[in-house]
């Protein structure tokens, strides 16, 4: 699902040509933008910054930005992870932590959302960014793994690992100049829909057709 899983293969003694890249795909019927979009960016309706998941999550980082933030009221954080990391944000007001939610409530999470803020130590393919780009929602994420191979700079910024002081001059940079945040989301949509379960189906199709033939 990502070019970085070929060297472990090649390590393996897989031939080359016996490797073939095909991207995750994403339910573009179910995560999709809501009716009506959260407020814009402004002096009565703060940044929100959605942070999801657990596996390969940079959490340190993730912190360090949160308490960077503390005293604003023009940031807020919704984070969805495991229940092992909630005391870590806890006494923070600007941040809301939540583990084990239904689909139903993740996709309102999404929707209610101006970015996904995906901070990470390790990465091939996530169901996060698909899912926030299908919902219409712009990413900030970190460099690292396969992540820079499932956005595009129409719609994503991304940041080198493990570096907390970039992470928050970024959210300063979009509190600053929040349509540029808002230009990103307009690409945000068409992206994930080019990464949608029927087109990644039909490249899955096409090479089995390819092999079956050879």
């Amino acid at each position: 699902m990502s070019a970085v899983q070929q060297d472990w293969f090649l390590a393996q003694g897989v031939p080359p040509d016996r490797l073939h890249v095909i991207p995750h795909g994403i339910d573009t019927t179910f995560f999709r933008p809501p009716l009506t979009p959260p407020a814009p960016i402004g002096p009565a309706s703060p940044l929100r910054l959605l942070a999801v998941g657990a596996t390969g999550r940079d959490f340190t980082t993730l912190h360090a930005t949160a308490l960077a933030f503390q005293n604003r009221t023009d940031v807020l954080f919704d984070i969805i992870g495991p229940a092992s990391e909630k005391p870590t944000f806890a006494g923070l007001p600007h941040v809301t932590y939540r583990s084990g939610i239904p689909d139903s409530e993740l996709l309102l999470a999404y929707q209610s959302s101006h970015a996904l803020l995906h901070l990470a130590t390790s990465a091939t393919a996530n169901n996060v960014l698909l899912e926030a780009l299908a919902c219409g929602l712009p990413v900030i994420a970190t460099q690292i793994g396969g992540i820079p191979e499932y956005l595009s700079p129409a719609c994503s910024h991304l940041l080198p690992p493990s570096s907390a002081p970039t992470v928050i001059d970024t959210i300063h940079s979009f509190l600053r100049d929040p349509a540029r945040l808002s230009h990103l989301a307009k690409h945000a949509r068409p992206h994930a829909e080019s990464l949608a379960w029927p087109v990644v189906a039909r490249q899955t199709r096409a090479l089995y057709s390819q092999l079956s033939a050879a």
